[in-house]
């Protein structure tokens, strides 16, 4: 990818669902294979629901004040768009498939209806929106810092 002002390889491993999760959502969503390349979902576009990662890499990339940050690169296991679906707000970051991929959709409604059918999931949810958030947090502030000097040893 070109133009990427910025990237964050400091954030450590993205957090993977819970399995018990994964397979329950799994039941009710579609497969989707898409090719290297394919944008699941813009940073500002309205939120559609869940896409759960089960073979390839999806780059996530945000713009900052006109700079486009690369967030984090995810694989199997990795449930994407989850805070806009559960918060009803426009995707914060841009999804796109570094390599061919395979991910399963499920639309906003069909979550939300299922959640509530299921409240023993839901814990497993607000965990993987912590770490969402505490990661969010880290790569803005990594964003906002001044870049330090590089200085050269003889």
């Amino acid at each position: 990818m070109s133009g990427i002002a910025m990237t964050f390889q400091e954030l450590g491993q993205p957090y993977t669902a819970d399995e018990s999760l994964l397979a329950s959502f799994r039941a009710i969503a579609a497969e989707i294979a898409l090719p290297e390349g394919s944008v699941l979902f813009r940073q500002g576009d309205p939120v559609r629901g869940i896409y759960v990662v089960e073979s390839g890499r999806i780059s996530l990339t945000m713009t900052e004040s006109g700079r486009r940050i690369k967030y984090r690169s995810v694989s199997k296991g990795y449930i994407l768009g989850l805070p806009a679906t559960i918060c009803d707000q426009p995707y914060s970051l841009t999804a796109e498939a570094s390599e061919a991929s395979h991910v399963r959709f499920i639309e906003q409604a069909k979550v939300v209806e299922f959640l509530r059918g299921r409240s023993d999931l839901c814990l497993h949810v607000v965990e993987i929106l912590g770490h969402e958030l505490t990661d969010m947090r880290k790569a803005k502030a990594k964003a906002a810092a001044p870049a330090r000097p590089v200085s050269s040893h003889r």
